[in-house]
C-alpha cells in the first residue's frame, strides 16, 4: 500500500504545538506530494523513492531540509537612557474681552 499522511508524525508535545501551525503542514504535505510524483514517475513504492533525489527536489522546490543557525550578530552598544519628558506648561488664561468705548 502507498499512503503518505504527512501529518502523523512522531514528536514530543512541546515540538507538535510548532509542527501543528497550517505552514508546517502545508510544507509537509508539499513534501509527500513530492515523494508520491516522484513514486508515480519512478514507477515504484513510496517507500523505495530515492532519497537524494527527492531531496534535490525538495531544495529545487527552495524548501529548508536543514537549518543552520546564523552567525550571533555583534553585541548591540548599551542604549542611553531616555531623557524625561517635560510636562506641557500650563496655558495662561483668556484675558477678558475690552468693552468697546462708546
Amino acid at each position: 500500500m502507498n499512503l503518505l499522511v504527512p501529518v502523523c508524525l512522531s514528536s514530543s508535545h512541546i515540538a507538535y504545538g510548532s509542527i501543528r501551525m497550517e505552514p508546517v503542514f502545508m510544507i509537509l504535505g508539499q513534501s509527500a506530494a513530492t515523494a508520491a510524483s516522484l513514486a508515480i514517475d519512478g514507477g515504484t513504492s513510496v517507500q523505495k523513492v530515492d532519497y537524494a533525489k527527492l531531496r534535490e527536489r525538495l531544495i529545487a522546490d527552495k524548501q529548508i531540509l536543514e537549518w543552520n543557525e546564523p552567525a550571533k550578530p555583534e553585541a548591540a552598544k548599551p542604549v542611553e537612557p531616555a531623557k524625561p519628558v517635560e510636562s506641557p506648561k500650563p496655558a495662561e488664561p483668556a484675558k477678558p474681552a475690552e468693552k468697546p468705548v462708546d
